[in-house]
């Protein structure tokens, strides 16, 4: 028994791989001393030498399948071991070559072909060269180049190359009794499918059959898909599938259905049944017993069409006809389009009929409708029985029914009965409604006539058009008998006159003149003389005269007047040959003058010329101009005069001036004067004006008063807002409101409000409100906003509110606050309290007690901050002093700088004495006049005396001025009591630590210490790493200390405590040592190297 292969459990990824893991696969697969494996191939097995199996390993016993080789191709097949034709079923030896295969235990055929190939099957024949039958039975071959897949009884007869029958049974392709030859066609399967060359005539060729059932191509370059019975017996024909359909003609297709003919050039069906296309380049899409017999005609479906005429087309229906050329019938049901006519249209209906001898009629569809013989652009939309008459061209009837076009270019939208005697007319629906004058129109209703040439009805009943141009809307009984006269609507209505108009209502008469209007109402008329004339309406209104109207209302009249107007009211009236005069409304006004109006109200007389009255009760306006809105018992006597309401205000003589409202207000001497309202204002001056209030007086002119009461405007061009007893008796004088307020002087001066505020002295100034406060002195533009006992007496200063501020400067500001005092010029106060700005352009923004004494000084905010040079700047605090030239203190207390471009941030009682120098914060630090770009950042009780020096923070360090150097260039970074007496020295931190030279003769430069306690350097370029208690001594420079309690005394030398040096294990070196002494040096520790060459160390 055969082994298996084993172990691949144990190959794993990162495992060791032992020789057994793989001597398996060797001994599987070698030439020499092979042992026996069961072998399982999952894919390809491709091999490139031969494959020997042993003779006494072939199994002689049954099997299902065998394996078949192909010599061309060198692939080998399975097949069912039944194909041998061996009834033990047993396996037999096969070789490389055809002489090992037994060729009688594969089926009966015959393979006379040369290169040709029988794979499998039974009697299938062969005799022609390089083909192929792949199994099947009794399938023959007499066609070179060709291929039967499988099948029986498949045929390709001899005089035809390369054909292909797929499968199925008893197709044929090639003629079996002449021996015509079929070349280069297919049938894929089906049964007695044929393609032949019954006429020798090499047909048959490039031709197709997919499949079905006794199917015929008889064609060259045809094709049947599939189906039953189906013929392509012209050239390039095409059948889908179906039934007994026959493409007869050249190009002819059919897609499907049963018993359709194709039988001229490029026709085409669809579908359907029993469908015939007769005409070239004809088109069937569908249905039943439909026939296309004119060229370029189609049917898409339907039932017994017939399309008799050239590029026609019958969209579907049943038993529709088209006789002639170009036409249409969409669908619908025994619908006639005759001989003799072109490019006619039916797109649906019934039974509907276009006659003989006409072009370019339509039919959309209804029921026996019909345009006449001779009669083209005919259009009739639907309904039923609609007619359009004989020799009547571009008629139109859109629907209804019994309708009748009898006229050219004629229109009937719809209706009954209706009819159209006139050309070019048109009527839109209705009941027996009749158009007999051309170009007339009527748009429906019942029994209207419209008689006159281009008139126009356009509903209603018994309604009657007469004359040319003439127009009835709608209504009844009405009639339009002048030329181009209107009725809109309504009932019994009469226009005789010309050009006229009558919108409605009723019994209206409009019997002479021209271009008159009656909008409706009831019995308004206009029988005497008279045009242009309208009534809107209403009823019993009457005019005569000319461009004259009546709007509406009732019993309004207008008796020999022009261009005058009445818009509604009751028994208005306008008389004596008035011209363009108006009354809107109202009861019993009258209009006696030209140019005059009344809106309305009652019993209100406009007597004068172009004098208006809007409304109200017993108003007179009589003189040219005048106007009153409304109210009662107003007189409006003075030209231009204006009076908008209210209760017996009077404008005198007074000409131009206006009283708006109020009552017993008056205007009595002066032109061009105002009166807004209120009662008992009084108005005597020339341009002045009192908007309200009581008992005001404007007793000058061009005076002001806004309202409030007993206030006095008694200079020219003085105003007084409101308030009251307030007084403006300075020319050009402005007080707001409040009380008891003054302006003095005679400059235009302004106090908005307030109480007991006094100008005086100081034009051109504001005083905004408040109370008590006062803008005096001889200077001007000075303003004080609001607040409590201000006092302003600069020039163009500024108080905004606050109490008891006082301003002398000149341009200065004071926003508010309390006490403050601005002194001199351009000096800025934001409030706060008792601050002073004495410095010209300085500023205090707020805060209490500060002090901006120096130019351009500024202090934000604080207590008792004091800014003592010029462009100093304080930001807040307590307590700081700022003495240097363009200096900052940001905040903090007590501090003080004393030198130009120098800065504290914050901090307490810091100072701050070199120039462009800076201290952060902290406590009691100092920089000195010495110590100039040195900087403190924060910490305490520092000390600086050298310049380009900087402390970060701490307690107590110090960096002093060296005494052979001017420039110390050091640094501290921390801790306490560190000290610098050095240049270019640095101290990181830690406590005691100092860079300085005991005798001070020679300050040691550029040395470090980095940390620890009481260490010190004397020396230059020389530093201690840390530790404590160290000190490199007055000349060892260059030296180096790491450790404690270290004292150097050589140059150029590093002193450590301890030293471990660890070199690798295996090395050849641990510490190399250059240029030592050869011998003793005399000093003590240091190593050198005798004359042997021994190390040694100095005594």
């Amino acid at each position: 028994m055969a082994k298996q292969l084993q172990y691949k459990t144990q190959i794993e990824q990162g495992e060791i791989v032992q020789s057994w893991h793989v001597s398996q696969s060797v001994d599987a697969f070698s030439a020499a001393n092979q042992e026996a494996y069961d072998i399982s191939v999952s894919g390809s097995f491709k091999v490139t030498g031969s494959v020997w199996i042993p003779e006494n390993m072939l199994l002689n016993q049954p099997k299902n399948y065998i394996l078949s080789y192909d010599d061309d191709t060198g692939q080998i097949f399975k097949m069912f071991t039944s194909s041998i034709q061996d009834d033990t079923n047993e396996v037999y030896r096969t070789g490389s070559s055809n002489s090992n295969i037994i060729p009688n235990k594969f089926g009966t055929f015959c393979n006379t072909g040369v290169n040709s190939t029988i794979a499998a099957g039974d009697n299938n024949k062969i005799s022609s060269g390089c083909s192929f039958i792949g199994g099947g039975c009794k399938n023959l071959l007499n066609m070179s180049y060709s291929f039967i897949g499988g099948g029986r009884l498949n045929t390709a007869s001899a005089e035809s190359d390369n054909v292909f029958i797929g499968a199925g049974r008893c197709n044929i392709i090639g003629d079996l009794d002449d021996g015509d030859g079929v070349n280069n066609s297919f049938i894929g399967t089906g049964f007695r499918n044929r393609i032949a060359d019954p006429n020798g005539n090499n047909e048959g060729d490039e031709s197709f059959i997919g499949g079905g059932s006794c199917n015929l191509v008889d064609s060259n370059i045809s094709s049947i898909v599939g189906g039953i019975l189906n013929t392509a017996s012209a050239n390039c024909s095409f059948i889908g599938g179906g039934s007994c359909n026959q493409a007869t003609a050249l190009n002819s297709s059919i897609v499907g259905g049963t018993k359709n003919t194709a039988s001229a050039p490029c026709s085409f069906i669809g579908g359907g049944e029993n469908n015939v296309a007769c005409g070239f380049w004809t088109t069937i899409g569908g249905g039943s017993s439909n026939s296309v017999y004119g060229q370029y005609s189609s049917i898409g479906g339907g039932l017994s069409n017939d399309a008799q005429g050239q590029c026609s087309f019958i969209g579907g229906g049943c038993d529709n006809y088209i006789g002639e050329y170009s036409s249409f019938i969409g669908a619908g049901r025994n619908n006639i389009i005759a001989t003799s006519n072109t490019d006619m249209v039916i797109a649906g209906g019934s039974s509907n009929y276009i006659g003989q001898y006409g072009d370019n009629s339509s039919i959309v569809g209804g029921f026996k409708n019909s345009i006449s013989d001779y009669s083209s652009g005919g259009l009739i939309g639907g309904g039923s029985r609609n007619s359009i008459s004989s020799y009547t061209n571009n008629a139109s009837i859109v629907g209804g029914t019994l309708n009748t076009a009898s006229a050219i270019y004629s229109f009937i939208g719809g209706g009954y009965k209706n009819i159209t005697l006139g050309n070019c007319s048109f009527l839109g629906g209705g009941c027996k409604n009749l158009t007999n004058a051309n170009h007339s129109s009527l748009v429906g209703g019942t029994l209207n006539t419209a008689s006159g040439a281009c008139s126009f009805i356009g509903g209603g009943s018994c309604n009657q058009a007469t004359a040319a141009n003439s127009s009835v809307v709608g209504g009844t009984l009405n009639t339009a008998s002048g030329v181009c006269s209107f009725i809109g609507g309504g009932c019994s209505n009469s226009n005789s006159g010309y050009f006229s108009v009558i919108g409605g209502g009723c019994r209206n008469q409009l019997t002479a003149g021209s271009q008159n209007f009656i909008g409706g109402g009831s019995t308004n008329c206009m029988v005497n003389f008279g045009d242009n004339n309208s009534i809107a309406g209403g009823n019993d209104n009457s005019i005569s005269g000319y461009f004259n109207n009546v709007a509406g209302g009732q019993l309004n009249s207008l008796s020999s007047t022009y261009w005058s107007s009445i818009v509604g009211g009751h028994i208005n009236c306008i008389t004596n040959n008035s011209r363009y005069s108006s009354i809107v409304g109202g009861c019993r006004n009258t209009n006696s003058g030209d140019y005059n109006f009344i809106g309305g109200g009652d019993r209100n007389l406009a007597s004068g010329t172009r004098s208006s009255i809007v409304g109200g009760t017993l108003n007179t306006a009589s003189a040219t101009y005048s106007f009153i809105g409304g109210g009662t018992l107003n007189t409006a006597s003075s030209l231009g005069s204006f009076i908008g309401g209210g209760k017996s205000n009077s404008t005198g003589n007074a000409n131009y001036s206006s009283i708006v409202g109020g009552i017993f207000n008056k205007v009595n001497v002066g032109d061009y004067n105002f009166i807004g309202g209120g009662i008992e204002n009084t108005v005597s001056g020339y341009c002045s004006s009192i908007v309200g209030g009581t008992l005001n007086t404007a007793s000058a002119d061009c005076t002001f008063i806004g309202g409030g009461s007993r206030n006095q405007a008694t200079a020219a061009n003085s105003s007084v807002v409101g308030g009251t007893l307030n007084t403006a008796s300075g020319a050009c004088s402005f007080i707001g409101g409040g009380q008891n307020n003054k302006v003095t002087i005679s400059l235009p001066s302004i106090i908005g409000g307030g109480s007991n505020n006094i100008i005086e002295d100081s034009g051109l100034s504001f005083l905004g409100g408040g109370a008590s406060n006062t803008i005096s002195g001889y200077y001007y533009y000075n303003v004080i906003v609001g607040g409590l006992g201000n006092k302003n007496s600069g020039y163009n200063s500024f108080i905004g509110g606050g109490q008891s501020n006082t301003n002398s400067g000149y341009c200065s500001s004071i926003v508010g606050g309390t006490l403050n005092t601005a002194s001199v010029n351009n000096t800025f106060i934001g409030g706060g309290d008792r601050n002073i700005a004495c410095g010209n352009n300085s500023s205090v923004v707020g805060g209490t007690l500060n002090t901006a004494s120096a130019a351009c000084s500024f202090i934000g905010g604080g207590c008792d901050n004091h800014s003592a040079c010029i462009l100093s700047f304080i930001g807040g605090g307590d307590l700081n002093e700022n003495k240097g030239f363009k200096s900052v203190i940001v905040g903090g207390q007590a501090n003080c700088t004393t030198n130009s471009c120098s800065a504290i941030v914050g901090g307490c009682t810091n100072v701050n004495n070199a120039s462009l120098s800076f201290i952060g914060g902290g406590r009691e630090n100092c920089l000195t006049l010495n110590s100039s770009c040195s900087n403190i950042v924060g910490g305490y009780d520092h000390y600086i005396n050298n310049a380009c020096s900087s402390i970060v923070g701490g307690f107590r360090n110090c960096i002093n001025r060296p005494v052979m150097s001017g420039t110390s260039l050091s640094f501290i970074g921390g801790g306490c009591l560190n000290k610098i007496t050095g240049s270019f020295s640095f101290i990181g931190g830690g406590v005691n630590n100092s860079i300085t030279d005991t005798d001070n003769a020679m300050c040691p430069m550029s040395s470090i210490i980095g940390g620890g306690c009481s260490n010190e350097i004397c020396a230059h370029r020389s530093g201690i790493l840390g530790g404590g208690c160290n000190i490199i001594a007055s000349g060892d420079n260059h030296s180096f200390i790491v450790g404690s309690n270290i004292i150097s005394h050589a140059v150029c030398t590093t002193y450590v405590n301890n030293l471990t040096v660890s070199g690798s294990a295996g090395g050849t070196s641990v510490v190399m040592m250059r240029g030592l002494p050869t011998s003793d040096p005399g000093n003590v520790g240091q190593l050198y190297r005798d004359a042997s060459g021994n190390l040694k160390i100095s005594i």
